[in-house]
C-alpha cells in the first residue's frame, strides 16, 4: 500500500491532477492528500463497464464540484464502491449471476440515497 500511495502522489505532482487508482483498496491522491476507500466487491472486476461507470461518475462529480476535484473524486469512488456492495448483496440474495449484477449495479447508482452512501462508505485519510 505505501508504494501504491507514493506512486499516486508522485503522479499527481507530475501531472498536476487528482489521481484515482481503483482496486481492492481505492486510492485517491492529490499533491497533499490521500484518501483510501475500502468499499466495493470482487464481482465489480468481473463485469464489463464498472470502470467506465466510475469514469462517468467521476466526471459528473467533478462537474458538480469544479473547485474541489479531490473531494469530488473521493465521493465518486465511494459512491461506486457502495453501489457495488449493494448490487452484490442483491445478487447473493437472489442467487443470480454477473449479468444481473451489472444491471443491479446500474440500478444501485440510479437509486442510491444519501443515507445509503453515508452509512455504507468506509474511507480514511492516509497519513504516511
Amino acid at each position: 500500500l505505501p508504494a501504491a500511495v507514493s506512486m499516486a502522489k508522485d503522479l499527481s505532482h507530475r501531472l498536476g491532477a487528482v489521481i484515482a487508482v481503483s482496486g481492492v483498496i481505492d486510492i485517491i491522491a492529490d499533491r497533499d492528500r490521500v484518501c483510501l476507500v475500502r468499499n466495493g466487491c470482487a464481482e465489480m472486476s468481473r463485469i464489463t463497464g464498472s470502470g467506465c461507470m466510475l469514469s462517468a461518475l467521476t466526471g459528473a462529480f467533478c462537474g458538480a464540484l469544479p473547485q474541489q476535484p479531490f473531494q469530488a473524486a473521493c465521493a465518486a469512488v465511494a459512491t461506486m464502491g457502495v453501489c457495488g456492495e449493494l448490487a452484490e448483496e442483491r445478487r447473493l440474495k437472489n442467487g443470480t449471476g454477473n449479468a444481473t449484477f451489472r444491471n443491479d449495479l446500474i440500478d444501485a447508482v440510479f437509486n442510491l440515497t444519501e443515507t445509503q452512501l453515508t452509512k455504507g462508505v468506509r474511507y480514511e485519510i492516509y497519513e504516511s
